[in-house]
């Protein structure tokens, strides 16, 4: 099948992108001027395309002929901008995406990537009609682009399916490389209880989810969550990077709230500056806030089992990371 991808340099896309070209679809990257493309320029067979969500008449360019479209572009974190530019890459560039496809006749799927970050924080398992009142910019954004979808379908019919992931880890991942080094070179501590849990969901598990999603003849509108197989708290995960590295991470933790009043402290002086802090109250929460999710939905339907445990997951991306000379 003829298929677009937004975004497709970012982590998914990436990934995305090899796997669809390795099973013999003609595949079209949609990518910025400005962004960098060391694993795709070398794909063979891959058709890239310069374009901006943001600018309609390039998404209408590529868009002819598209039988199944990605949409994955999207702002995740970006420290001290203002909330229109959340709006105008996750809502009104969804709305492009949109627009776009509606003059496709060819079109049979727009499969769209949101994110458990659309969820409220409660401290419960989240199905997917569990509230959504998120309070980042992000997660609200990406529900704003949801209800987007919908409300623009109801006069301009769109078959479309809306996936939301948890944290999604793996080769590839740059995220995670700070904690890697941090633990490494002896300079990680224990900040709090360490019990927050989380689902993370390898990248190659991911994958399935997606090919699964456009692959099956699924009821239009449907949200999937997807998640990992397990369910790990902070300090599991953290020793289990310790252990892949052969460290050892002090059996003593920081309290809480010492460690917050620093990243008041550190993201008050790097917000005079305009940088990302190292540590701010936004990256605490990995530390401290809780996120569990339910797959029933996505394992009853599209037959999603993601089978990558964390520790061999953790594996392949400190493999990554040496391989590469990050570490």
């Amino acid at each position: 099948m003829k298929i677009l991808i937004t975004g497709a340099n970012g982590l998914i896309g990436q990934n995305l992108v090899k796997r669809l070209v390795k099973e013999g679809h003609e595949v079209t990257a949609l990518v910025r001027k400005t962004s960098k493309l060391n694993e795709l320029k070398d794909i063979l067979n891959l058709n890239l395309a310069y374009g901006d969500v943001r600018d309609l008449e390039s998404l209408r360019e590529v868009m002819g002929g598209q039988e199944i479209v990605f949409h994955l572009a999207a702002i995740v974190h970006l420290p001290y901008k203002e909330k229109e530019t959340y709006y105008d890459v996750n809502v009104k560039g969804t709305e492009n995406v949109l627009i776009a496809c509606s003059g496709n006749k060819t079109l049979k799927k727009l499969i769209h990537c949101s994110s458990v970050g659309c969820y409220a924080p409660l401290n419960e398992e989240l199905h997917e009609d569990s509230p959504c009142h998120s309070q980042s910019l992000y997660g609200k954004s990406k529900y704003e682009a949801e209800k987007m979808i919908k409300k623009f379908v109801k006069s301009n019919p769109i078959h479309y399916v809306i996936i939301r992931p948890a944290r999604v880890y793996g080769p590839g991942d740059l995220t995670l490389l700070p904690l890697f080094k941090m633990v490494k070179n002896g300079r990680f501590f224990n900040m709090g209880k360490m019990d927050a849990k989380m689902m993370p969901v390898h990248i190659d598990d991911m994958m399935d989810a997606f090919i699964q999603a456009m692959d099956l003849p699924i009821q239009d509108g449907q949200i999937y969550n997807i998640a990992g197989p397990e369910v790990v708290t902070v300090k599991k995960f953290m020793d289990t990077i310790a252990n892949i590295m052969d460290k050892n991470i002090p059996k003593y933790s920081i309290p809480m709230p010492l460690v917050k009043s620093l990243a008041i402290l550190v993201q008050g002086v790097f917000g005079i500056i305009n940088k990302d802090p190292p540590i701010s109250i936004k990256k605490l929460r990995f530390f401290t806030h809780s996120e569990i999710y339910s797959i029933n939905k996505a394992k009853e339907e599209l037959g999603f089992n993601p089978s990558i445990f964390i520790d061999k997951g953790l594996e392949d991306l400190y493999s990554w990371y040496k391989e590469n000379k990050l570490i």
